[in-house]
């Protein structure tokens, strides 16, 4: 650049924005977004928006004797300030330490225990502070596991910290599940901690802890029912929370009288808060080394007796089978339980005993297991029994531009969701919620004529406030009507194929332990999809079936469905035409085998000659590209199957009316020449329109004596059947 020139104030407004993005920009890369997932902590976590709340109006000028709190001042070595600690921990040693989350991105932890770290809460997760509440693997902190690793090796002790939005006690023991799930063998030395807080969201306070505007007593319900699952399964339960909080929205005393602990977050040099607390988040700006940025900071007023390990024999440190959710039966529900502890599976009624509860309905249902003999404590598992599946799911009706769904009613669920894709392989988008359980029927209106559109639904009861969801019906693929007879006469000679090329699929059986089947599992879909493949020329109802079908004089192949199992929202609609599993000899006698997916290639069920014409049912999509759905007769055998949409030229079928014979006219005008003549009844194949003074013609192709004509007819004298 060359040093004499000058910017303008433009330029350097331009510049400076450029530097500012940059800076941004790479501080930022490494931070992994979970937006969807509505992260309460989003703001406050991440420095950008922390509410008033957490600050004194005033780090000097205080309205209560000081010689209540002393005078022992200690300066941060992070902040740089001096802060007053009060008399009451004069017998106490006070403790460095952080809390962190994915926002403080890649840490390098021993250059934090050598900078004087003694403890690190680490973030879990949180959950959602949407209406919803998501709280899952997709709310789990992405640096949590590197996190709780790399501190422990470095030596630096660790606790585990949820952000919550529970607004009850059951979603507060979940979040305290939620903690115990993720720590397994993880050495934990410090409390297992509930961050209390309403979220920041945009517009300031938010979120649905915010909006569920709890009292006093509910919210210290809510903070009761984490401590006290936590505290059961051995741990150290603690709560944190901003002094306004605590003060003026939790009965504190509650907790600390059942012995739970109190994490202060107060962000002043000396707090006035008068209650309870063993550990006080005093900033949000410390400097550590190994840390990019700033980090909040925190005492620990540590008495000698304090130990938050748990027992060593502790049944919570132990490693349980997972539990999935289950389908209500009307039966009681018993999950098998495992129970491993330092690599040795222990043994029923000898080192634990298993109690179920709340397991014969829909909804939350509970597993405890206890240890006994050598073991101590409790672990609490839950699991959702989940409702039945809606049945019979298909197409009551059809027209141009409508389908009318049905189903079987189920008395026993609150309502329906239905969810549509308009591809193969597209995302699904819920179209309608019902609330009715005795509604059965569903019209989806506006729809492109001749169109496939590929439906799935679940139900949903509500209990206590939460939405327990069904799985997902099977795809069920559904066209709307034409409206006219649409024909493609072939531009070359293509095959007709039993399925879109690249979407079908069948389930093979390998070796359990075969590398084969790693490299296969991970390169195939899911055989939890669907399969956009053709009709059977006998089918009786309006939806696909599920299986390639051979029947007499009709060669097809079927659009396949399987289960789809989905927690929150419907799977990409993928093909995938399935076949059952089989094994040769006694080969599973002597290895363990298991089914995976793979793919496989279509089949052509005929070659078609060029000029060949077929008729079109429907046309559908598969990666940006268009395939028609076409039926075929040859030699007295029908053939239906999927055509390639570029290979063929698209018609529609009409009849010459109102007079007993037609000219066919080389051009679009009564003055061109005439090639032929059609009598009244004749049937065409329209290949375009054109408007020429006021008159509309078709141009159109027949076969008259062998030979195949191409020529215009005024559009007086066709009609589209």
């Amino acid at each position: 650049m060359n040093p004499k020139r000058k910017f303008t104030l433009n330029q350097q407004t331009h510049f400076i924005l450029a530097v500012l993005i940059l800076i941004i920009s790479i501080f930022t890369i490494n931070i992994p977004v979970q937006a969807t997932t509505l992260d309460p902590g989003a703001g406050r976590l991440s420095g950008q928006s922390i509410s008033s709340e957490f600050y004194d109006e005033s780090d000097y000028e205080t309205t209560f004797p000081i010689n209540n709190y002393g005078s022992r001042k200690i300066k941060s070595p992070y902040t740089g300030a001096k802060y007053t600690h009060k008399t009451r921990f004069d017998d106490r040693t006070i403790l460095h330490g952080i809390d962190i989350s994915r926002w403080q991105g890649s840490i390098n932890w021993n250059k934090v225990k050598a900078d004087g770290i003694d403890y690190a809460f680490i973030q879990v997760g949180f959950r959602g502070y949407g209406s919803s509440g998501i709280l899952s693997d997709a709310t789990k902190d992405p640096y949590f596991e590197t996190n709780m690793q790399n501190a422990i090796a470095a030596g630096i002790k660790v606790g585990v910290y949820v952000f919550s939005q529970a607004t009850n006690e059951t979603e507060a023991m979940e979040e305290a599940e939620y903690i115990l799930n993720a720590i397994g063998n993880y050495q934990i030395s410090m409390p297992l901690v509930m961050d209390f807080e309403y979220a920041s969201t945009d517009s300031g306070l938010g979120g649905r802890l915010y909006n569920a505007k709890l009292s006093k007593q509910q919210a210290t319900d809510v903070c009761m029912a984490f401590c006290n699952e936590i505290s059961t399964a051995g741990f150290t339960p603690m709560v944190y929370a901003n002094k306004s909080m605590l003060e003026d929205q939790l009965n504190v005393d509650t907790l600390t009288d059942a012995g739970y602990r109190i994490w202060l977050a107060n962000y002043t040099k000396e707090t006035n808060y008068t209650g309870e607390f063993d550990f006080w988040q005093y900033s949000e700006k410390g400097s550590v080394n190994g840390i990019n940025g700033d980090v909040d900071m925190n005492f620990y007023y540590a008495k000698p007796e304090d130990n938050f390990a748990p027992n060593p024999f502790s049944i919570s440190t132990s490693i349980f089978t997972e539990v999935k959710d289950s389908i209500y039966t009307g039966e009681p529900i018993t999950p098998e339980i495992t129970v491993t502890h330092n690599g040795i599976t222990l043994t029923p009624n000898v080192d634990y005993i298993v109690s179920y509860a709340n397991n014969t309905k829909v909804g939350t249902a509970t597993i405890s297991i206890t240890g006994i003999g050598n073991y101590c404590d409790v672990r609490n598992i839950r699991f959702d029994i989940l409702p039945k599946a809606p049945v019979s799911l298909k197409a009551k009706t059809r027209a141009k531009n409508y389908i009318t769904l049905s189903w079987k009613k189920d008395s026993s669920i609150t309502g329906y969701e239905i969810y549509r894709a308009t591809t193969v392989n597209g995302s699904y988008e819920k179209i309608k919620t019902i609330n009715k359980k005795s509604t059965t029927t569903y019209k989806n209106t506006k729809l492109s004529a001749g169109k496939c559109y590929y439906y799935q639904m679940r139900s949903y009861k509500i209990i206590n406030g939460k939405n327990y969801y069904s799985e997902f019906t099977p795809i069920e693929s559904i066209y709307t009507k034409t409206g006219y007879t649409k024909n493609a006469i072939t531009k070359s000679q293509i095959p007709v194929y039993d399925s879109i090329p690249g979407t079908k699929t069948e389930i093979v059986m390998v070796p359990d332990d075969s590398a084969t089947t790693e490299s296969t599992t991970e390169n195939s879909t899911t055989a939890e999809t669907a399969t956009e493949n053709a009709t059977p020329e006998n089918s009786t109802t309006e939806t696909p079936t599920t299986t390639e079908t051979f029947t007499e004089n009709v060669i097809t192949g079927t659009p396949a469905t399987t289960d789809v199992t989905t927690e929150n929202t419907p799977p990409e609609n993928s093909a995938d035409t399935t076949t059952t599993p089989s094994t040769d000899g006694d080969s599973t006698l002597d290895t363990p085998m298991k089914s995976v997916t793979v793919n496989v290639d279509s089949t052509a069920l005929v070659n078609l000659t060029k000029k060949a014409k077929v008729n079109v049912i429907y046309s559908t999509t598969y990666k940006k590209k268009t395939w028609y759905y076409v039926s075929y007769k040859m030699d007295g055998v029908t053939y239906k199957g999927f055509v390639d949409s570029k290979k063929v030229t698209v018609t529609k079928l009409g009849k010459v009316i109102k007079t007993k014979q037609v000219n066919v006219r080389k051009k679009a005008t009564a003055n061109s020449k005439k090639l032929t003549t059609l009598k009244k009844n004749a049937k065409v194949d329209i290949l375009k329109t054109k408007k020429k003074s006021g008159v509309t013609w078709y141009q159109v192709q027949f076969k008259k004596k062998n030979k195949t004509y191409t020529g215009w007819i005024s559009g007086n004298y066709i009609k589209i059947i």
